[in-house]
């Protein structure tokens, strides 16, 4: 019960902390002198909020490590051998969906081929028929319809597994130069690393150096 007021006490307090720094607006000594004032009194409350709460949040930040610990033993290999099982299911329905498309595309290429043979057939029989120009041209040019079954799966997928319902793609980098200057990022270790040094006179086509806003060190109350 003391524990729960105490909470509500600094909660409060908090509250009206905040309340009272959002107000202050720093234009003058007296009140640059006063935000002075309820800064400190702000890290002030903090640190009695942390002594507060720390001491129980360490307790159970070390049993929660614990338990991961305990857990991660009692796991052992078991996710390297679901990771290894996984690729190794992966890769080989990818292939067989790769034999799969081939084969459709060999089938649908053979199909345009007869389709292409019969068309010419039907335009030899035509003029040899009397018909005009015109007619057999328009016979070639106009493509029959084509059917073609599709190759049956190779596999049944087994009870319990599942699969992406589209294929997931992935990139590597073949050439750094030609890629667009929209996909690219900049340096910013390099970067800093290079204003840190230079300060204010440091020069980088493109970037302005400039100078942020001071930290303030808050020193406890005597």
């Amino acid at each position: 019960m003391a524990a729960e007021l105490k909470e509500i006490e600094l909660e409060q307090q908090a509250l009206t902390v905040a309340d009272e720094a959002r107000a202050i607006t720093v234009r003058d000594q007296a009140s640059y002198d006063l935000a002075a004032q309820k800064l400190l009194g702000v890290r002030e409350l903090i640190k009695q909020i942390n002594d507060t709460f720390d001491p129980d949040i360490k307790r159970w930040h070390e049993g929660h490590k614990s338990a991961l610990a305990t857990k991660k033993k009692v796991l052992g290999d078991l996710p390297a051998a679901d990771g290894i099982l996984v690729l190794l299911i992966a890769k080989w329905e990818m292939e067989q969906r790769r034999i799969r498309e081939e084969a459709d595309r060999k089938a649908l290429e053979e199909a345009r081929k007869r389709e292409e043979e019969a068309r010419l057939a039907l335009a030899v029989e035509a003029k040899k028929q009397g018909a005009t120009e015109e007619t057999v041209q328009e016979i070639v040019n106009t493509p029959m319809p084509i059917q073609v079954t599709p190759t049956a799966p190779s596999f049944q997928r087994a009870v319990g597994i599942g699969a992406s319902r589209k294929p997931v793609y992935r990139w590597r980098v073949i050439n750094e130069s030609v890629i667009p200057r929209e996909y690219l990022s900049l340096n910013e270790v390099k970067i800093n690393g290079v204003v840190r040094a230079m300060g204010a006179t440091a020069k980088i086509a493109g970037i302005e150096v400039y100078e942020d806003i001071p930290t303030i060190s808050v020193r406890g109350r005597n």
